[in-house]
Formats: C-alpha cells, structure tokens, sequence
C-alpha cells in the first residue's frame, strides 16, 4: 500500500496511519515517519514537514511537538525563517531579557545589569550614580543629583558613558 506525505503503512498494514505529533513523511510511501530534528517540531499528527521555532523559543533536541521558550536572559531572532533555531543566545551583559525574548532590552537610565541570564536590570542604589550599563559607583564629594536630575541635564545617552573621578 502506498501512502501520501504524512502517513505511514506499517508492513502488512491494509490502511494508512498519520505520522505521531513530533515526526513527519516528506514523500509518499514508506513504513515509518522521521522525527523532527532539532530545531523544528510538529505539533500535530499526519505532518509532511517539520516546521521551524518562531522567534523567542527553540528545539533542542529532535522529535519535538513543540518549541520551548528561551530561559530568561537568553534570546532567538528568527529573522531567517529557513534556519532552525536549536539554541537561545545569552543576552550580553548590561541588558536583560525575560522569558521567551525575542531581543536582548538594554538596561535603562538607573538600573544597571553585571550579570548575565537576567529577566531584568538592577536599581543604582541612591547613594551611587550609573556610570553605563554594567555599573553604579558611589558618589563621593560635590553635590549629589538624582539620576532623573542628571539625565536632564546631561541627557540619557551622556548618562550612559558618565564617569566621575572618586
């Protein structure tokens, strides 16, 4: 018995069968289905093609029903639908991203991030001032102004690269 994409005939079988959730049949004929490599999934039976992980989530081994979602501080961009995404990135330092990102968010003004696999950046605690994204130094001498004060009169970007002799 020849079967279409999809299904399967066991031997000695008198009908066709649907591949299981996670495996497919790209041509007819044929007595198994392949499972989905890594990267791709299927997440319903009688599959012709394994489809690719949207972005923010992955496959990381083969015979998948569906994508997981990236862990927190990682990410996935599938910009390039062919490729499949087996793997999440980590998100550089001075960002953070949470689970199931599709980009890494850079920290914002007063919150800075020196560790990496992040759902978010830390508040500069009120006696320091950010000095970029990886770091809050204490402020010694001169006048303290808050970080909103700063970023007025410097604006953000300036804030970012500030440094102040200690």
């Amino acid at each position: 018995m020849t079967c279409g994409a999809g299904l399967f005939s066991p031997i000695n079988a008198s009908s066709c069968t649907p591949c299981d959730r996670g495996r497919f049949r790209a041509l007819p004929g044929g007595s198994i289905c392949a499972p989905c490599p890594t990267g791709r999934f299927a997440n319903f039976s009688g599959a012709s093609v394994c489809l690719i992980c949207d972005s923010g989530r992955f496959a990381p081994t083969v015979n998948h029903t569906e994508c997981q979602p990236c862990p927190v501080g990682t990410y996935s961009n599938n910009n390039n639908v062919t490729a499949p995404i087996t793997a999440c990135a980590a998100c550089p330092l001075g960002s953070y991203a949470p689970n199931g990102s599709s980009s890494c968010t850079p920290c914002p003004v007063g919150r800075f991030n020196d560790i990496q696999f992040q759902a978010e950046c830390f508040p500069c605690p009120a006696d320091r001032i950010q000095v970029n994204i990886l770091a809050c130094l204490s402020f010694r001498g001169g006048v303290f102004k808050s970080l909103s004060m700063l970023a007025d009169e410097l604006g953000s970007n300036q804030l970012q690269s500030l440094s102040c002799s200690i």
